[in-house]
C-alpha cells in the first residue's frame, strides 16, 4: 500500500511526487503513456535544468520549440 498515489507522470506529477516523497511517504507515479513526461500537456514553460533537476534527460523531442527571450 502507497501513502499517496498521483496520476500522471508529467513535469507537475513527478515533482508532486518527489516532494511527497521527500517528506518520508511512499508515492506512486501512474502514467498512461510508454515514456514518463512526454507528452507534456501542461502548456507551461518547462526549462531544460527543470528537466534535470528531476533528473530526466531531455531528448530533443521533448522541445516543440526553444525560447531565447522572454517578457514578462
Amino acid at each position: 500500500m502507497y501513502d499517496a498515489v498521483v496520476a500522471g507522470g508529467s513535469i507537475s506529477g513527478l515533482l508532486a511526487a518527489r516532494e511527497i516523497a521527500k517528506g518520508g511517504y511512499s508515492v506512486l507515479v501512474l502514467e498512461e503513456g510508454f515514456e514518463v513526461g512526454s507528452p507534456e500537456h501542461c502548456g507551461g514553460l518547462v526549462s531544460k535544468n527543470a528537466l534535470k533537476e528531476l533528473e530526466i534527460e531531455p531528448s530533443q523531442k521533448t522541445f516543440d520549440s526553444e525560447i531565447e527571450c522572454a517578457k514578462i
